[in-house]
């Protein structure tokens, strides 16, 4: 007790030298109310919260002190856009408080392109007569910026004079003073991961109307009042005995019937083969229509994939076209294999993309994020491709692991068609052929093989599994007695010597047996059902899709085809039934795991620059064309004021009739010490942003 006595007398006599409160005590509280206060005046977010998001991403993203801190400052304010800097302006939404990237690409179009004089699809009123070139970052232009920069001549917190008024350099980096910096045609590329990612999420909120995180939230319509001419979106007032406020039905988002079918659609039918992506059903909630936990990858595989097929038929066919166009740009621009001549089609194309979509969306969605798209063409051009950003590695047969770099045997067959590997995934059983099947593979094989002898025996071997060509196929009956799956393997997809493309389904794998002096010499083969590549498919160049009915077959008997003449691919039905989508299914290619083709001579020689039409050969392996089509917005949005939504919550009421109020207009911010500087986000109507954590 005499020890807790003088424990006691010792923190009273502490209390009386410092005032009463206990230092460390008194630092605690301060803080806490210090995290409490908004990050500026007006702000939606406290300082705690910006803070957590920020160090949250650092992290993530494995960044150094230094390059964290200079990225916040950098990168905030009327010039985000670490490319473009002071030579881009940023808009500022009154309602939104927040620097958007709304009606800026009008100026890189062509000098006479229709959009120019268009007063009322973009800011109303306004014509764009300059004519500017999207902008780009290189070490001169940086070098002359550093130079043209003035000391402060006071210590505000700020290095340079006209921090937050001329331009945003708040130091000057290490790495610009290295003698070659100048000659740098891209000092540093942009993360295109997380740059897809944000629009991506951007896009599939705000599409399927999910509440909190949407773009089009109240703020947005109020905004969409003041810069635009799109009447039929603005907040109607009650009138006469209506009580709320009503908010008209945009013609891109989903009503919550459509809704409930596309989560559906997500969480019972859409399957992907092994390991092509996570399992995004389990994050589906039908109850509460939201989805939760989705990674980076994830929305990769959303807006590349999966966002033309979940939203046709849903949203008018000319919103649709514009958001398959951003889909097909992705995946372009995101493919291993690239073409320098289709990425400097996508460079020119992209502004008037980004054009379309300032006519679709409101003001609120184009965020420094979405406008970074402008920039990933041309430094796919300088730099790679996409896929040589990220972050993990990718392995192939040329690297020294064991696994790649087996040991060949003695008695390796000479014969072409046998010299092919391909792995069994699972346990083979006997199997005796039908006359008419093995007549089938034998005439196959032989029309393959010129140096076999012409003899098979009946008895092969027969799989359910089959690794080739660094794919895992299953044939249909072992996919069928599988308990609840979640992914398919059936899929198959080969080049015709016709030059059509057959897509099918695996039905049955063979493992033949040819008998030679001291050698037996085995070949597998594929019995698939093929749909008809005439009656039963269909494509789209502009946006790159290939539709096929699997309810119809191919006419001919010439169904096997040798194991390593395989490729996979899985399909995708559409969750919306009209009549023009009912029974077609989207067929998108995967590519293998860890092999890319070595490319020869032949793969440069044969290309002629001035007849080249653009032809890809994307990740997935999917032939398309990049043709931008124009939007027209006129036709669109008749329903508007039938299918919307009324205002029913208290917060978002009470906020609609102060951000109405004649005089609550926010200003610009001032600008912000750098060293308080953060990031910082206000779509949630609410004032409150509800978040995604890793693992959460």
């Amino acid at each position: 007790m005499s020890r807790i006595r003088r424990q006691n007398r010792r923190r009273q006599n502490r209390r009386r030298r410092t005032g009463g409160t206990e230092p460390t005590a008194k630092a605690f509280y301060d803080m806490i109310a210090a995290a409490k206060r908004p990050l500026y005046e007006g702000a939606a977010i406290s300082q705690l919260d910006a803070i957590s998001q920020c160090l949250a991403d650092k992290t993530r993203y494995n960044t150094t002190r230094e390059g964290f801190e200079a990225s916040l400052k950098t990168t905030a304010g009327k010039w985000p856009c670490p490319v473009c800097r002071h030579r881009l302006e940023f808009l500022w939404l009154q309602k939104g408080r927040k620097y958007v990237a709304f009606d800026t690409n009008r100026q890189f179009l062509k000098r006479r392109h229709p959009f120019r004089e268009d007063k009322k699809n973009f800011k109303k009123g306004k014509v764009v007569h300059e004519k500017k070139d999207v902008p780009k970052f290189d070490g001169t232009l940086v070098e002359a910026e550093l130079r043209a920069l003035v000391p402060a001549a006071t210590p505000t917190g700020h290095q340079f004079e006209g921090y937050g008024v001329t331009h945003n350099w708040t130091h000057e980096a290490a790495l610009t003073k290295l003698e070659y910096y100048k000659d740098l045609e891209l000092p540093h590329n942009i993360d295109v991961m997380h740059t897809v990612k944000n629009v991506a999420e951007s896009v599939f909120h705000t599409c399927l109307n999910i509440p909190g995180k949407s773009k089009d939230n109240v703020k947005a319509r109020v905004d969409i009042e003041i810069l635009c001419d799109r009447e039929k979106l603005h907040m109607k007032r009650p009138i006469g005995r209506q009580k709320n406020w009503f908010k008209p039905h945009a013609n891109f988002c989903l009503d919550s019937i459509q809704k409930k079918e596309a989560f559906a659609w997500l969480k019972y039918v859409v399957m992907f083969p092994d390991g092509y992506c996570s399992n995004m059903s389990k994050g589906v909630n039908l109850s509460t229509g939201k989805v939760t936990g989705l990674k980076s990858h994830d929305y990769h595989i959303w807006i590349q994939r999966l966002m033309p097929v979940m939203l046709r038929g849903y949203i008018p066919e000319k919103v649709w076209r514009v958001l398959a166009q951003l889909s097909h740009f992705f995946r372009t621009l995101c493919a291993k294999q690239i073409c320098p001549e289709v990425i400097a089609k996508l460079q020119h194309t992209v502004p008037e993309l980004l054009c379309n979509l300032e006519m679709i969306f409101p003001p609120g969605f184009f965020t420094p994020m979405a406008h970074l798209i402008v920039h990933l063409a041309n430094e796919a051009l300088l730099g790679d491709a996409a896929t040589t950003y990220y972050p993990d590695d990718v392995p192939t047969q040329h690297n020294p692991v064991t696994r790649y770099n087996v040991d060949v045997p003695e008695n390796d067959p000479k014969l072409k068609l046998f010299q092919f590997p391909g792995g069994k995934a699972g346990k083979g059983t006997k199997y005796k052929l039908e006359n008419e099947e093995k007549d089938c593979i034998m005439l196959y094989v032989l029309m393959n093989m010129e140096e076999v002898i012409p003899f098979v025996s009946r008895e092969v071997i027969k799989y359910e599994k089959y690794d080739v060509n660094g794919f895992r196929f299953h044939t249909e009956t072992h996919q069928k007695g599988r308990a609840n799956p979640k992914t398919i393997n059936t899929g198959v997809f080969t080049k015709g010597a016709n030059n059509f493309d057959y897509y099918g389904r695996l039905q049955s794998v063979y493992e033949l047996t040819f008998n030679r002096t001291n050698v037996q010499l085995n070949i597998v083969v594929f019995k698939c059902h093929w749909f008809d590549p005439i009656g039963g498919q269909r494509s789209d160049k502009s946006i790159g899709l290939v539709e096929v009915k699997p309810s119809t077959t191919y006419s001919g008997a010439d169904v096997f085809i040798v194991a390593h003449q395989a490729k996979q691919v899985y399909y995708l039905p559409y969750p919306c039934q009209k009549a023009e989508l009912k029974g077609w299914e989207v067929v998108f290619q995967v590519s293998p795991h860890g092999n890319l083709p070595i490319p020869s001579e032949d793969d440069y020689n044969n290309i002629d620059p001035v007849t080249y039409e653009g032809i890809f050969y994307q990740e997935e392996q999917d032939f398309g064309e990049y043709i931008l089509e124009p939007f027209v917005q006129e036709d669109l949005g008749n329903d508007a004021e039938t299918r919307g939504e009324s205002v029913v919550d208290l917060k978002d009421i009470s906020m609609l009739e102060k951000l109405l109020e004649a005089n609550d207009n926010y200003d610009e911010p001032p600008p912000v010490d750098p060293s308080t500087l953060y990031s910082q986000d206000s779509d949630s109507d609410s004032g409150e942003r509800e978040r995604e954590r890793d693992g959460v």
